[in-house]
C-alpha cells in the first residue's frame, strides 16, 4: 500500500513538472525538450533537479523613461528631499534660510 502511494506522488510530480515545463516562458537553458527528456527519464532526481534549478524566471523587458519626461519628477523628489535652494521661496511654507547678505548677523 505505501509504495503505491509512493509510486501515486512520483507519478503526480512528474506530470506537474512536464506541464510546468510546457507552461513557462523560458526554462534554463532555453530548450524545453531537454528537460522534458531528464523529467521523464530520471522520474523523481530529474523532478527534483528540474524543480531545483531548470525553472528560469522569463527576462524583465527594459523600461526607457524619456529624459524629459523625468525632469520634472527629479526636481519635485529633490525639493521634497532637500528643500528648495537657498534664497529661494519656500513652496511647503515653511521658514526660507537667511543668506549672509547685509541682514544677516555674523558671530565672532
Amino acid at each position: 500500500m505505501l509504495l503505491l502511494v509512493l509510486g501515486l506522488a512520483e507519478l503526480a510530480l512528474v506530470v506537474f513538472c512536464i506541464l510546468d515545463i510546457l507552461r513557462r516562458r523560458a526554462v534554463l537553458g532555453g530548450r524545453r525538450w531537454v528537460w522534458i527528456v531528464v523529467v521523464l527519464l530520471f522520474n523523481l532526481a530529474g523532478s527534483i533537479l528540474y524543480l531545483a534549478i531548470g525553472r528560469a524566471e522569463p527576462p524583465v523587458p527594459e523600461t526607457r523613461v524619456e529624459p524629459a519626461a523625468a525632469d520634472g519628477r527629479v526636481a519635485a523628489a529633490a525639493e521634497i528631499l532637500y528643500g528648495s535652494e537657498p534664497g529661494a521661496e519656500a513652496s511647503d511654507g515653511g521658514v526660507p534660510v537667511p543668506s549672509s547678505g547685509a541682514g544677516a548677523k555674523e558671530e565672532v
